[in-house]
Order: structure tokens, then sequence, then C-alpha cells
């Protein structure tokens, strides 16, 4: 145990990565502020639509932005580019949470926020990737991709607790704004860094990259298809659980709470909390469960599992016992989540695995967008608790398909049972 934590605190040695690590610990904890504030202010001065109508632009702008990413660090380096999206994220929140405390904001005024702000999320994270190998040893790079996922999760426990509380007794602006402070220090943090060069001949043509990527996606697509199936199927199972979970976690609950409780600013901050609390537990649990024939079975069964508790959250009537069915709907999303990556990372041919990776992220991030704005026209015309039923059903019945087709089974325990062999 003590061995452990000295690997994984070791990287913590390196001056830059501590300031890279510290940095952004306190922005993870200002983006966990903002995904509570944004539906909480959307949901004050609009509907559960217009909700969707603001995250979908937000999603529409960050795979935008993705998709920028590579030829911005390539031309101006991966450190200028994070410190110019601070920058400009820390002055969006500051400008939008004064708005927000003075009055006088609307719909249109949040998308135009919004759009922006997904921009940067899509540049900041492909250059806060390829940073992170140029500040430690190769051999402390897994610990330190450790420390920054756990600072990831923490922030979002903490984050989204503190966010709902001191949107309900301060206002919504007051959580923007220290949202922008958080930026103004991973500025800090990151101009306060050495440089580090990287040699002409070492930066890779990303542009041409770019070019390239729909050319190799539909090369790979085609083989996938030709003779492995089950990458496609279980790519399937990404794109369905992306398609529902999205506008279910910002959209349908937020909706819901707004209209039970009368501080529900509070109470989606506890159910995010303890969705965040649950998938580190999940984390945890499945990271020490050893390989066996049921580890492919028990993705599909963890999905249904949190479908079916989904479709109870609506009609728990209480926070607490609701923040109980999201904490149990958490363990099992990242169970989930977990195992279906390993199975596609197993199943795929190591020449296509780095297409299949970016098609699985495509997958994931492009339909947000879809989701959120279907859930918001289904919880304005149903209402919210009908929309979270529907696609928690939907969940549930997809991956009972999954479970009770005895092809699919046979082709994951195979999977499974390969990559629980040394």
């Amino acid at each position: 145990m003590r061995s452990g934590l000295a690997n994984l605190v070791r990287p913590l040695r390196q001056r830059d990565f501590a300031l890279l690590a510290s940095g952004q610990s306190l922005s993870n904890l200002g983006d966990a502020l903002f995904e509570v504030a944004l539906p909480l202010l959307a949901l004050t001065i609009g509907s559960a639509t217009d909700l969707g109508v603001v995250l979908g632009c937000y999603g529409v702008s960050r795979i935008a932005g993705l998709l920028l990413a590579a030829p911005a660090v390539s031309r101006f380096g991966a450190r200028t580019v994070m410190t110019a999206v601070d920058v400009a994220r820390a002055l969006l929140m500051a400008v939008l949470g004064t708005m927000a405390l003075t009055g006088g904001l609307t719909v249109a005024h949040l998308i135009v926020f919004t759009i922006p702000n997904g921009l940067c999320m899509g540049l900041f994270r492909p250059a806060y990737s390829s940073l992170t190998p140029r500040l430690v040893p190769e051999e402390q790079l897994p610990s330190a991709n450790a420390v920054l996922t756990t600072s990831v999760q923490c922030a979002m426990l903490v984050g989204a607790a503190a966010g709902g509380i001191i949107a309900g007794a301060s206002g919504v602006g007051v959580a923007l704004l220290i949202n922008a402070a958080t930026f103004v220090a991973s500025t800090v943090s990151l101009v306060a860094m050495a440089r580090h060069h990287v040699p002409p001949d070492a930066v890779p043509d990303r542009t041409g990259q770019l070019r390239s990527l729909f050319s190799a996606g539909r090369t790979t697509l085609g083989a996938l298809a030709g003779g492995h199936g089950l990458v496609v199927r279980l790519l399937s199972v990404v794109a369905l659980v992306n398609l529902l979970w999205g506008g279910l976690l910002e959209v349908s609950l937020p909706s819901l709470l707004k209209r039970d409780f009368d501080n529900y600013t509070a109470a989606y901050g506890i159910l995010l909390a303890a969705s965040a609390a649950g998938a580190l537990v999940g984390a945890l649990l499945i990271g020490g469960l050893p390989g066996s024939r049921q580890t492919g079975r028990l993705a599909f069964a963890a999905g249904l599992g949190q479908g079916l508790l989904l479709v109870v959250v609506p009609w728990t009537g209480d926070v607490y016992l609701a923040g109980a069915a999201m904490l149990g709907v958490g363990v099992l999303n990242s169970v989930t989540n977990v195992i279906m990556v390993s199975l596609i990372q197993v199943a795929t041919p190591p020449d296509r695995l780095p297409h299949v990776m970016s098609l699985m992220w495509l997958l994931s991030f492009g339909m947000f967008p879809v989701s959120v704005l279907a859930t918001g026209l289904l919880a304005t015309h149903l209402g919210p608790p009908a929309a979270m039923v529907v696609a928690g059903a939907a969940l549930a019945l997809g991956f009972l398909a999954g479970l009770t087709n005895p092809a699919l089974a046979r082709s994951v325990t195979a999977i499974a049972e390969q990559s629980a062999t040394p």
C-alpha cells in the first residue's frame, strides 16, 4: 500500500507537473461548478427545451474545438493553447457571472456565451493530454495520468455538491465567478511552468492527419463491418449510452428537481455528487476485479441495472432516496464504461485501434447535442418524469437485448476470456 502511494505521488516531485496538477485541480473544480450552474441558469430564465438548445450548442462547438485542437497545438504548442483558452474562459465566465447577478440575462445570451466556451473546452483537452508526457519521465506517465484522473473525479464530487449549495445560497452568478477565478489560477500555473520546446522534426503533420481522418475512418469501418462485427456492436452500445445519458443527467434531472423541490439547486448538486461518488467507487471496484467469464456479461447487466434505477428516480419523492439511486447509477455506469472500453480495445485489431478509439470519442461527444436537444423537447411536451422514464427504459431495454442475445453473449465472453489470459 505504502509503495503504491509512493508511486502515485512520485510525478508530483516534477515541478512543472506539480504546477499542472495543482492548476488543473482548481480548474476541474470550476468545471464541476459550471456543469451545475449552466442547467440551473437556463431553467431559471427558460424552459427545458431552451436548456436543450443551450447544451446542444455547447456540444456542437466542443466537437468543432476537438477538430481544431491538433492543428492549433502543432502550430502554437500545447502550453500556449491551454493558456490562451484559460484566459478566454476566465473572461467568459466573469462576464456571464456578472450578468447573471445583475439581471437581464436571456437564453440568447447563454447561447452566445456557451458556443465559445464549448470551443475552448474542445481545444483544451487534446492540448492538456499532449503536454503531460513532456513533464514526467516515461516510466512515471501512468502514475501522472492516475493523479490527473483522480483529480477530475474528486473535483466532480466536491464541485457538484458545492455548486448546488452556492447557487442556492448566493445565486448561480457567484458559482460562475468562482469558476472564472479557477481559470485565473490555472493560467498562473501554466505561465509559471518552464517552456517545453518540441524539435521541429518531432512535430507531426496534424493538418495532414486531420485531412486523412475521414478516409481512414471509412477504411476502418469497412474493415470492422467485414470481419470484426463485434466492435461495431460495442460501438453501437457506446452510441446508445451517450445518446441517452447526456440528456438524462443535464436536462431531465434538473427539470425534474425544479418541478418537485423548492431548493432544487442544492438538490441537483447533491444528486450529481452522488453520481460522481458512485462512479469513483465503481472504477475502484472494477479495477480490482480479476478477469473472468462473467466480465463481458457484467457490463450488460450493469447497464440494465442503471437503466432500471433511472426509471425509479422520478418516483422517489425524496432527495436522499434519489441520491441513493444516483449513487447506484454512478457505480453501474462506471462499471459498464470501464468494461466496454476494455472490450473494444481487446476486440480491435492493433492497426485499427487508434482510429477506433478516435471514433469512440467522436461518438461520445457527437451524441451529446442530439441527446440534450431531444430530451429538452420530451421534457417540455411530456414532462420531466416521462422523459426520464423513456430514456431509462430505452437504456435498460438496449442492454437487456445485448444480455439475452446468444451470439453477442458468446462473442463478448470470448473477448473477456482473451483479456483475462496472461
